[in-house]
């Protein structure tokens, strides 16, 4: 048996074929996944413990399991986000522009503006 896929539509099909054979009914299980961005990292916060005269450095890594190039920002906010709404405060500061201009930035927090995380 040969199955061509063609998709016509951009969404994630999961369907079965049935086959009725000798021994009774088969189900084959056929997926087809639309491309994705999966982006996650091991380092969620990071915390910058120093006292004047110090300096430290963190890294954060972030990984895309998914197939999709991602693009991101950093930027430094006025206010720290709520914990219980950081998703919402974060996109509420990306609409609103409740983050740090780029020329006002904290001259000792040193970081890449903006970056790829590149998919598989």
């Amino acid at each position: 048996m040969h199955i061509k896929f063609e998709p016509k539509l951009n969404q994630d099909i999961l369907e079965q074929l049935p086959l009725l054979c000798q021994t009774g009914a088969q189900h084959i299980p056929l997926r087809c996944l639309t491309k994705k961005v999966t982006v996650s990292t091991t380092t969620p916060e990071v915390e910058l413990s120093v006292i004047m005269g110090e300096s430290i450095t963190r890294h954060i890594v972030l990984v895309n399991k998914g197939c999709l190039d991602s693009t991101f920002r950093v930027f430094q906010l006025h206010a720290p986000p709520r914990q219980d709404h950081i998703e919402h405060d974060l996109a509420a500061a990306e609409f609103s522009g409740g983050h740090v201009p780029e020329d006002a930035r904290e001259p000792t927090l040193v970081f890449d503006v903006e970056g790829v995380a590149v998919g598989y």
